[in-house]
């Protein structure tokens, strides 16, 4: 019955988690197709070579993993509110619970599917946005594999330990989602709370769960600048992946309960729930 409840959440939310995969990936693109047709924007890589790779391929994950767990983190709260909300709103989850499986085990279940969707899709999104650009940059001719991948192979490991630490960081935040919906299932009640959920994770607590920009620190005279016309961005140091993230045991431990805490208190609200 566990694996009939995990393929009936593939079957049903499939459409959902595709647009999640989207929400994330799709952005990717933009910056690479906009440096391609416009010559222009290609200006501030005028030194790119094996030896400064590493400067923008490491920029492009650690971007993409700021915005995973900040812009993008609405797309994760809207997700939860999009699984949870339409079996409690029309009362189909009294269906499920007659079958023959304890209460609490399908919304557990509801709950890792959504986790693992969440974490594939985090993790497919940072890694993707480096190996675009080394694929373009490989596409260009300054760059080659042989002098590279070396360089790859670093960003790509950093790669993985920050999509740990966004997976992290958007599974507290699915399960807060998951639970409030829970609480008020009806879909409009549900978006509400979904914003004010991720808008309070940002101004209360963002800043004790941040392992992203501890591994930036002391970075002596490196900068990265953003500015207009043709050099539109400026880099001016390699950015010191291998401390990053920035791991702590007190955040780590701390998401690590808040996840299990807020699981469970969603999956007894809802397997207690009776018909009425």
């Amino acid at each position: 019955m566990i694996r009939a409840a995990f393929w009936k959440e593939w079957r049903e939310d499939r459409l959902k988690f595709g647009g999640y995969w989207l929400a994330l990936n799709l952005p990717i693109l933009i910056p690479p197709l906009c440096i391609a047709v416009n010559k222009g924007a290609r200006a501030p890589f005028a030194d790119l070579s094996n030896a400064t790779a590493m400067k923008y391929l490491g920029l492009a994950m650690v971007v993409e993993c700021y915005a995973v767990v900040t812009i993008f983190m609405l797309a994760t709260g809207f997700l939860a509110a999009a699984t949870f909300s339409p079996e409690q709103e029309d009362r189909s989850v009294f269906f499920l619970f007659e079958q023959p499986m304890e209460r609490w085990r399908y919304p557990a279940c509801k709950t890792l599917h959504g986790l693992l969707q969440v974490g594939a899709a985090i993790v497919f999104a940072v890694l993707f946005a480096p190996f675009l650009g080394w694929v373009l940059m490989l596409a260009g001719g300054r760059v080659t594999i042989a002098g590279s991948i070396g360089t790859m192979q670093t960003v790509m490991l950093a790669g993985l330990r920050g999509a740990l630490c966004c997976w992290l960081i958007s599974a507290i935040v699915f399960a807060g989602c998951a639970l409030v919906t829970s609480i008020w299932p009806r879909w409009w009640i549900a978006t509400v709370a979904v914003v004010l959920c991720v808008v309070a994770f940002w101004v209360a607590v963002w800043s004790f769960f941040d392992l992203l920009s501890p591994s930036f620190e002391n970075m002596g005279d490196g900068s990265i600048g953003f500015g207009s016309g043709s050099q539109w961005v400026t880099i001016t140091q390699t950015l010191p992946l291998s401390r990053f993230p920035a791991w702590k045991p007190l955040p780590l431990a701390t998401a690590l309960a808040a996840i299990a805490i807020l699981g469970g208190v969603s999956n007894w609200i809802i397997s207690r729930r009776e018909l009425k």
